[in-house]
């Protein structure tokens, strides 16, 4: 007991010069547990982006094969990073521009000219394409990990459609024959016997596309807690999803005239015949980095006494 009375003697001594007010212990608490907080290997960005490569439309039609056409893509978004591991989410434009191309094939049709001559029409078609252009909006989740410059991520995205149309290309060569002449009748332009290139317009629907996602790049900087930085990736979104919603069973070849006067032109090869389609797309990537550090979080408040009921005190904040 005497040895107790000693020192609460010694710190009542202490008491006289060492002014400690208690919600000054608060703040010092609120700083000691916030210093682990900001020290932390995590990372806030804010993130826009563009894509740029080639994209397709792959097909198992018969006598259809799928080519690549140009694509472009824009987005922004938010990204986490928390010690090794990365987390995105946002919104990304993708335009497309895939095309098929179908086999050189021939039909013969039995027809009537405007002097009401039956023949039967030959036609070959050759250089068969078909060019989209697709405009979906994405909303991407994707999970990674970095490793000093290097990194990685992977994910999904669900893709909405904004925008669709399509041209038809193709090269036909027309002939006739009339059952009383022998010969075949070529080069006849007034009665559509030639050979001419022909482009038609159509607006093929699309469905909803569900894609998987990877990309992996570098850093083009070294990163810190809060600034501005750059990477450069390579990356790849295939759809899972056949996104073909057109109903086929029409004519493949239509006329460009009605009535007996026959032009052929192609019909879209999605409205013709049944196509499971998917997409892919493939390129570069750059990706812009806006850092920012998030403040800890403190109750420093619940520290601090009301401004009224504040009294000036000395001494230690325990008190004996």
């Amino acid at each position: 007991m005497i040895k107790l009375n000693c020192i609460k003697s010694l710190f009542d001594k202490t008491a006289t010069w060492l002014p400690v007010k208690k919600p000054a212990v608060g703040v010092l608490l609120c700083i000691l547990m916030s210093a682990p907080a900001s020290t932390a290997q995590m990372r806030n960005s804010l993130l826009v982006w563009a894509t740029g490569g080639a994209g397709t439309l792959l097909t198992d039609a018969p006598g259809i094969a799928a080519s690549f056409g140009t694509g472009l893509g824009v987005g922004f978004g938010y990204e986490l990073q928390v010690k090794k591991f990365n987390v995105l989410a946002g919104v990304e434009y993708i335009r497309l521009h895939p095309r098929t191309r179908m086999d050189f094939f021939e039909a013969d049709l039995l027809l009537r000219d405007t002097e009401d001559w039956e023949y039967t029409g030959h036609f070959e078609f050759s250089n068969n394409t078909e060019q989209y252009t697709l405009g979906y909006a994405y909303i991407p989740l994707m999970v990674g990990a970095h490793f000093g410059r290097f990194y990685f991520l992977a994910g999904a995205k669900a893709g909405i459609p904004l925008s669709s149309s399509s041209t038809v290309k193709t090269t036909i060569a027309s002939s006739g024959v009339y059952l009383p002449f022998e010969d075949e009748f070529v080069d006849m332009p007034k009665n559509f016997f030639q050979v001419v290139d022909e482009k038609s317009n159509y607006q093929p629907a699309f469905d909803m596309n569900l894609t998987v996602a990877f990309e992996m790049g570098c850093y083009l900087k070294q990163q810190t807690a809060s600034n501005l930085n750059y990477r450069l990736a390579l990356f790849c979104d295939y759809g899972l999803k056949d996104i073909n919603k057109n109903t086929a069973g029409q004519s493949l070849l239509l006329s460009k005239h009605p009535g007996n006067d026959f032009e052929p032109i192609l019909n879209s090869f999605l409205f013709a015949d049944k196509m499971g389609v998917n997409t892919l797309y493939g390129g570069v990537k750059l990706t812009v980095l806006f850092g920012f550090e998030k403040k800890p979080y403190c109750k420093c408040e619940e520290y601090r006494e009301p401004a009224k009921k504040r009294t000036k005190q000395r001494g230690l904040p325990w008190g004996w």
